[in-house]
């Protein structure tokens, strides 16, 4: 069984403070939030230059509403707004913000109802993906209703070219950006679907089911590394490659300083890059750099 080493991050997250990261290809972004009083929430952001190996600066941003999701967009940040919604009603009230730390807040947008996905590719567009209460809204021509939208770097929708007719989304669970291609991993009907993306072609070249449970997705060279769920704890203790999807090679997780496992309750991974969170909260990040 081969490895994969994880480097942790001097960074304390408290448990009892709600966190969530993302990564794009030059940043690891940390959130930890803290809701201080009704309608106030104290949103400390950390951000790590993975070239660098290190923390590159950080910002706090209070928010009236609690955020889901932080984005680093070239020199500003998107953030997702939770907000809810009533079946049936048109509202489009802007959820989706940007904040620069000179300018603060200073450009919003509808991205869609009951997000529960976001990403941005290499040419920073915006991958944008929504559970059941959005896609069944029962408001015709919603934006959440086709599962997922991707928008450019103006926040118009960009669509996405599919020869097949595709099949109506049930639920969205997340994509996956691999350097020139994206993976869009969703349900259709009770079948888990992956379907791939050529970024350069802009149009889908595969789309297949699958029987895994995918918590992020990184490419090297002719392999790709799978990160997948495990179905009783929700928990990720190794990684799976593979060439065909029929043949698999198991890898454990390992600290780089102590070798010792890691568990991961929470993952995201950007190209090559995967970052995650574990069983005893300490923060990591790894790179796919050998076949």
């Amino acid at each position: 069984m081969q490895e994969i080493y994880f480097k942790k991050l001097n960074l304390d997250v408290n448990e009892k403070k709600h966190s969530f990261f993302s990564l794009n290809e030059e940043y690891l972004v940390v959130v930890l939030q803290s809701e201080i009083d009704t309608n106030e929430y104290v949103n400390n952001l950390y951000i790590y230059h993975i070239k660098e190996e290190r923390m590159y600066c950080e910002y706090s941003v209070t928010t009236a509403e609690q955020i889901t999701s932080v984005l680093k967009c070239k020199d500003a940040y998107l953030l997702i707004f939770d907000k809810e919604y009533e079946d049936g009603v048109i509202d489009e009230t802007p959820n989706a913000y940007f904040w620069d730390p000179v300018k603060g807040f200073y450009k919003s947008f509808y991205a869609g109802r009951y997000i529960n996905s976001i990403k941005i590719d290499n040419d920073q567009n915006i991958w944008i993906g929504y559970d059941e209460m959005g896609i069944f809204s029962m408001i015709d021509g919603e934006l959440s209703e086709k599962g997922f939208n991707r928008f450019d770097s103006t926040c118009r929708i960009k669509p996405v070219l599919d020869k097949e007719k595709p099949h109506p989304i049930d639920h969205y669970y997340d994509s996956f950006v691999t350097g020139s291609y994206v993976y869009l991993f969703y349900n259709v009907v009770g079948e888990k679907i992956l379907k791939k993306i050529d970024l350069e072609l802009d149009k889908v070249v595969e789309t297949r089911k699958i029987n895994l449970d995918l918590g992020a997705i990184c490419e090297h060279k002719s392999s790709l590394y799978l990160f997948v769920w495990d179905s009783l704890n929700y928990e990720i203790s190794k990684a799976l490659k593979t060439n065909d999807f029929v043949n698999y090679l198991e890898l454990r997780l390992l600290d780089l300083q102590t070798n010792e496992k890691i568990v991961f309750t929470d993952i995201t991974s950007h190209n090559n890059i995967i970052a995650g969170l574990d069983d005893y909260n300490n923060i990591y990040i790894g790179k796919i750099t050998e076949d």
